[in-house]
């Protein structure tokens, strides 16, 4: 759970960022979206949809697939984007308090008109349940099932979650290694459509499609890159079915190829820390932050992530450590 609030704040931090990573990549794809035509009214719901953790997937025969979805009011990156153009219209008028072109008034009445045209959504209730998602892949004539049914594992909450701008709701789907074992070579375009139908006041109605990822299945070659790629997804994989001592065993294998991985001793300790193995879960994190000093000793951005589980294994164990990094 803690590991998917991280994923959800990381996601929220970069909202305005990852709408624009989302025009750019759409730009190219505009078979697809005319396929996926948009309602004329206006969605209240945004979903979005990653694969391994990323938009794009290069995988061999025989490699798991994670599906991470984030379900959002749309009014939270809407509230988030116009504070952020009031941030930028606040320092255009200090400028101008500072040459006396307007007085200190006028300037609180330009912010506040502003601030009224923000566009406030009321709070969403949403259920999240496996039936009311559907994994599709674009098709010669318009868009079709995918070929291997992903397998929902974890999911926000239980009953009703409201979605305000604060509160986002989200799913976890598993593809098994065995199910894309004998996938032919090729690229698919990969959605998920969201679905749901409620006559109950405040809560949302309505089909919405996600922007798509995209996974490209490659023979398989026996590169060291190759084997890199599909033991952090085997990792990704067990981790997403709580399965930490299979995950141990691959970040076992994953640190044999390539040892001193930063990444490789985070999903190590990641499943420890699964395993109730706090103190093994501790020194991993550890040794992954030391190596990361090594390479950069005065990093212009820590790694949080991994200072944030350092934190959280001292706090199991009942230990308050000096500081790693000194401002």
């Amino acid at each position: 759970m803690k590991k998917k609030m991280i994923w959800i704040v990381a996601l929220l931090a970069v909202a305005a960022v990852a709408i624009v990573v989302s025009l750019r990549f759409c730009a190219g794809k505009k078979k697809i979206q005319a396929q996926v035509s948009a309602p004329e009214e206006y969605q209240p719901i945004e979903v979005s949809l990653a694969v391994n953790r990323s938009l794009e997937a290069a995988i061999t025969p025989g490699t798991p697939l994670v599906f991470e979805i984030l379900i959002r009011n749309a009014g939270a990156a809407q509230d988030a984007l116009a504070a952020v153009a009031i941030e930028g219209k606040k320092r255009e008028l200090d400028k101008l308090l500072e040459s006396n072109t307007i007085t200190p008034e006028d300037a609180e009445k330009i912010v506040a008109r502003d601030q009224t045209k923000i566009r406030k959504i009321p709070p969403l209730g949403i259920a999240v349940e496996e039936a009311m998602f559907s994994f599709l892949q674009e098709g010669t004539n318009g868009l079709i099932p995918l070929p291997w049914k992903p397998k929902l594992v974890e999911k926000s909450g239980e009953g009703i979650a409201t979605l305000d701008e604060k509160s986002v709701a989200y799913a976890t789907f598993v593809v098994a290694p065995e199910a894309t074992a004998k996938a032919a070579e090729g690229t698919l375009s990969v959605f998920v459509q969201f679905e749901n139908s409620s006559k109950e006041a405040g809560r949302w109605s309505g089909k919405i499609v996600s922007d798509p990822v995209v996974i490209s299945v490659i023979r398989e070659s026996g590169t060291s890159d190759e084997q890199f790629n599909k033991h952090v997804a085997m990792i990704e994989y067990f981790l997403a079915l709580k399965d930490y001592g299979r995950a141990e065993t691959e970040t076992d294998k994953l640190l044999a190829l390539k040892p001193k991985l930063i990444d490789g001793l985070v999903l190590r300790g990641k499943a420890l820390e699964g395993k109730g193995e706090f103190q093994k879960a501790l020194e991993s994190y550890e040794e992954a932050l030391n190596e990361f000093l090594a390479q950069d000793p005065k990093p212009e951005t820590p790694p949080w992530e991994v200072m944030k589980s350092i934190d959280r294994m001292n706090d199991r164990l009942g230990i308050r450590p000096p500081d790693v990094i000194k401002k």
